[in-house]
């Protein structure tokens, strides 16, 4: 057994969680794309909206693992 999730969290089997923080890297970098792209469609010119999405919306999957 390489790696185990355990009510949404990673472990591998030496027992550290490096697993688990490249999958919230990966679900973020994600959610970031995402977002970045729907803001720059929305309010192109308004940095500051996007900013206020970014912040709202991608930093909590980075944050906690948490879909949008």
């Amino acid at each position: 057994m390489q790696k185990f999730k355990n009510l949404g969290f990673i472990l591998n089997r030496w027992g550290n969680c490096k697993d688990h923080i490249k999958e919230l890297s990966r679900k973020g970098k994600l959610a970031t794309r995402k977002i970045w792209s729907l803001g720059e469609r929305m309010c192109r010119n308004d940095f500051r909206r996007r900013w206020i999405l970014f912040k709202y919306l991608a930093q909590s999957v980075m944050a906690y693992g948490v879909e949008i």
